[in-house]
This record gives C-alpha cells, sequence and structure tokens, in this order.
C-alpha cells in the first residue's frame, strides 16, 4: 500500500547549514522517480561555484535556496533516510562539488582515500 504523502510530514532545511543536514555518516538522500533527470551543464555548475567563492571573499553567507525532504519510513534511530522533493538539482551538484575538492587535495596532498572516509562501524 503506497503511503499518502501529506504537507505535515515535508520538512525544509531552513534554519539549518548544508553541513548540518549532509554531513554525519547516517544519512542517505534518495531521488524520487517523478522527480527530472539531473540536467545541470558545466556552466550552471561554475556560476553556483563562483557565487559559493564570492560570498566566501567577501565574508558573507550564500544562500543555497530550499530542500524540501521528508523522512522515509525506512529511516531508524542509525540511519536516516530523507527522500528529496525539491533542490535534488541543487543538492546534487553540491554533493558532487564537494567530492571533487575532496578528490582534488587528497591527490595534492597525497592523502590516502581511507583516510577521508566515515568507517564507523560502531554498533
Amino acid at each position: 500500500m503506497k503511503k499518502e504523502l501529506k504537507m505535515e510530514n515535508i520538512e525544509s532545511i531552513d534554519g539549518y547549514t548544508f553541513e548540518e543536514f549532509v554531513g554525519g555518516g547516517d544519512k542517505v538522500f534518495e531521488i524520487p522517480l517523478f522527480q527530472r533527470n539531473y540536467s545541470w551543464n558545466k556552466d550552471s555548475c561554475e556560476q553556483i561555484f563562483n557565487d559559493i567563492m564570492n560570498a566566501y571573499s567577501r565574508k558573507e553567507k550564500y544562500y543555497i535556496g530550499n530542500f524540501m525532504f521528508y523522512k522515509s519510513s525506512e529511516t531508524t534511530p542509525k540511519f536516516n533516510k530523507f527522500i528529496l522533493i525539491d533542490g535534488q538539482q541543487r543538492i546534487t551538484t553540491l554533493l558532487l562539488l564537494l567530492c571533487a575538492i575532496r578528490d582534488k587535495f587528497s591527490k595534492l596532498l597525497h592523502i590516502d582515500a581511507d583516510f577521508l572516509m566515515n568507517n564507523n562501524d560502531e554498533e
């Protein structure tokens, strides 16, 4: 039986930083099939990167927009699964950007990839 999505189940990241929202090894983000495919081109990605860098150089916060989501019924006390309803293009782009930065710095600094992984196997 399909679970009915009600407005009171939908949350926003207003009041949270991007790091607070995506940080930690206990989160998984799912993009539902009804969402469009990832479509940002190189110019769009460069624009958001430049916007973030310009805000950083001015020592200002950068508003990346709102993300709407709800917690999946598969969420447990040790594992959070979020279903993204709005903002999937931006969050995907930002996570890919962070991965590219991580990979670039690990190559420049010759950091072992295991060091950058969250291997939190505590039960």
